[in-house]
């Protein structure tokens, strides 16, 4: 009895048949990859002016190991979080973040009064921030909800007073979806921290002496 011999096909030439056969398939199964999208946190406030009213180090903001990555981690449900591969942070997160509040805090309290630790050169300075993000969770709809705790002391480190903002995702500024609205949203948030923050230094420090102007 005779059998007869099929000729088959190496994987690659499959793969490609199949593409050329099944027009439904996505390109991604087909060995295309998307193209990553990358967002940036943009301070809310106008460009700082004018002469500093105090001189503030800002120490680099503290933010949950679990978003504290280059990929959007969006929340999904009370107990289950979407990595979204190809949604990223153009840089990471908390130095993002840091600057983002340097700029706002400058903006407020005049050009030159922020100092981000650490750094090569501080001058004396009258108060010390720490800021710690306790929650951040980002949802597929482009809102967020945020904890942020900060902690003020004397130039020396001696405590003065700590403060607390909630942000809801009843708060969100941007009408937006998706990863570009949530980018949008942490910033908004970041905003309305950094007005409290400001508050706060002009309510409790004690500023021992006007810095000069440009130092």
């Amino acid at each position: 009895m005779m059998h007869r011999i099929v000729p088959t096909l190496p994987l690659r030439h499959l793969a490609v048949a199949l593409c050329v056969l099944l027009p439904g398939l996505s390109l991604t199964s087909c060995g295309s990859t998307p193209k990553s999208s990358f967002y940036v946190l943009t301070p809310t406030e106008n460009p700082a002016s004018g002469e500093p009213s105090m001189r503030v180090a800002l120490e680099l903001v503290t933010v949950l190991p679990s978003v504290d990555r280059p990929q959007m981690l969006l929340t999904v449900g009370a107990n289950q979080r979407s990595l979204r591969e190809f949604d990223r942070w153009a840089s990471p997160l908390p130095e993002n973040m840091t600057r983002v509040l340097e700029m706002n805090l400058e903006s407020q309290l005049g050009l030159t009064s922020v100092y981000v630790l650490p750094s090569r050169y501080v001058p004396p300075v009258d108060a010390i921030v720490t800021v710690e993000i306790l929650q951040l969770d980002a949802f597929p709809n482009g809102t967020c909800a945020m904890i942020a705790q900060f902690d003020v002391a004397d130039g020396k480190g001696n405590w003065i007073t700590s403060g607390q903002l909630t942000v809801n995702p009843s708060d969100a500024t941007s009408t937006a979806q998706g990863p570009s609205a949530v980018a949008q949203n942490i910033s908004s948030s970041l905003g309305r921290l950094s007005k409290l923050i400001a508050q706060t230094l002009q309510d409790n420090v004690k500023v021992k002496s006007k810095p000069p102007a440009g130092n």
